[in-house]
């Protein structure tokens, strides 16, 4: 997977100069870093675009899911290499990344993957980070309305839809014990880790976006 095979899904948003080479200087670390997140970050970005596409949305989405794992690159490579036998320092660990990510998207004054970043697992039933942990961070632009807040978790929902496919059909790890899931086994236990996406999930399966 190269940053060419996502570069027309960014040519065909409205996005600056100066950010589009942000995103891509982000992507080229990673894949530096880690080439598996990489390649998962690739093909969530893809996907996220189809689906924010589907729903008639901002296709900026395929950004916002390629950056939603930018966080890894804080995370040590024994942690993200581990396929097997994780323990809950493991897990800690990992789940930092979304802070990490928010961090550094913030910082280079890309708030709404900032914000996706950091709230992309909190769709699924083990969700973080829990309320608590979200009040640390306050929402990456200055007085937004409650409409732009709704729209940035409806992008966050896209990308876990897409996270969560992903995951399921091309990591390698104990999640399901050594058994890949398929056709309808896999689309209802994506519908189990994103519920209130299942509407979008069903309609991406009878378009072909999902498969």
């Amino acid at each position: 997977m190269e940053l060419t095979d996502i570069a027309p899904y960014f040519q065909t948003t409205e996005i600056s100069t100066a950010a589009r080479e942000k995103v891509f200087s982000l992507l080229g670390s990673l894949r530096a870093y880690h080439q598996p997140t990489f390649d998962h970050s690739i093909r969530v970005g893809i996907l996220a675009h189809k689906l924010g596409g589907m729903q008639n949305h901002d296709p900026k989405t395929g950004i916002y899911g390629a950056l939603h794992d930018i966080g890894k690159l804080n995370i040590h490579l024994d942690v993200l290499n581990k396929t097997e036998g994780f323990n809950e320092e493991d897990r800690q660990r990992m789940k930092s990344h979304v802070s990490e990510g928010y961090k550094i998207l913030s910082s280079l004054e890309l708030p709404f993957s900032a914000w996706i970043a950091l709230t992309h697992h909190r769709y699924q039933p083990r969700f973080y980070p829990e309320n608590y942990e979200l009040s640390k961070y306050p929402f990456p632009i200055p007085n937004a309305t409650p409409s732009t807040k709704l729209l940035a978790d409806t992008w966050a929902s896209l990308v876990s839809t897409g996270d969560s496919y992903d995951a399921a059909t091309n990591r390698k790890n104990d999640r399901f014990h050594g058994v890949q899931l398929v056709g309808q086994e896999l689309k209802n236990w994506l519908i189990t880790q994103n519920p209130a996406s299942e509407y979008i999930i069903r309609k991406a399966y009878d378009t072909g976006i999902l498969s």
